[in-house]
């Protein structure tokens, strides 16, 4: 029996989040099914990031250990049993250490932003219509100030697993104009329960004048802050790991 490492991309609007759940479709739960056709046995996944309900994704990581003699053939017949809305974008051996999760020095997410009055509908499940006049110089300071940060505490949404250490890293926050569209790119080491969404939120509130302050992106609390952007502006775009397992 070998290690599998798949890297898989999918639409999260069809998805209660990433987790298996009894009640509702997960992308776990979709993948297991598929999966345990091919297999004949229930395999032990173990993934890179719990995406939540609604939250894309073009790089998540998933690891599984089975006997595949032709990974091609495997992977069309795998992907010929996931909803529409999934595939599997790349299936390789990979060593049995490795772990999608531990293993992980960091994450590159995308945020997408429709800031004109007018939001193209097809564009309505991927991008936040926020038809609000925005300075993007402004929330390039922002960004700034965000970069300089090491505790994220006020980032962090309340949740049962909340996370007691709130120290982050984060490498970069780069805005992006591409006609229609605005673009969030932040990466960084690791990030808090719904840390990204409430980045892109203060972002924008500190570009449409709600947040006056710069200082307050760095002292206030999250209550203060802006709000959590909504799920389905979000995509987890990379994963990335040390070299010495081929892929970053």
């Amino acid at each position: 029996m070998s290690h599998f490492v798949a890297t898989l991309a999918y639409d999260g609007a069809g998805f209660a989040g990433f987790q298996k759940a009894k009640e509702h479709l997960t992308v776990e739960g979709a993948l297991e099914r598929a999966l345990t056709i091919l297999l004949k046995t229930p395999p032990k996944l173990e993934r890179a990031s719990r995406t939540d309900r609604g939250v894309h994704a073009r790089g998540q990581i998933v690891t599984f250990s089975a006997f595949i003699d032709d990974l091609r053939r495997f992977t069309y017949k795998l992907n010929s049993l996931l909803p529409p809305n999934m595939r599997v974008m790349n299936l390789r051996p990979i060593p049995s250490d490795f772990h999608p999760s531990l293993d992980a020095m960091g994450k590159e997410y995308h945020y997408n932003v429709c800031p004109t009055p007018i939001q193209l509908p097809f564009r309505r499940h991927i991008s936040y219509h926020f038809p609000y006049p925005l300075s993007i110089d402004r929330m390039k300071e922002g960004a700034k100030v965000i970069l300089d940060l090491n505790d994220f505490a006020a980032y962090q949404n309340q949740h049962p697993e909340k996370r007691s250490d709130t120290c982050c890293r984060i490498e970069r926050i780069d805005i992006v104009e591409e006609g229609l569209n605005l673009r969030f790119e932040i990466e960084g080491n690791r990030f808090l329960y719904k840390m990204v969404r409430n980045i892109v939120g203060s972002l924008l509130y500190l570009g449409c004048g709600k947040i006056e302050d710069l200082n307050a992106l760095k002292m206030g609390k999250r209550e203060e802050l802006g709000i959590t952007a909504p799920a389905h502006g979000l995509t987890l775009m990379k994963i990335h790991y040390p070299k010495k397992w081929g892929f970053c």
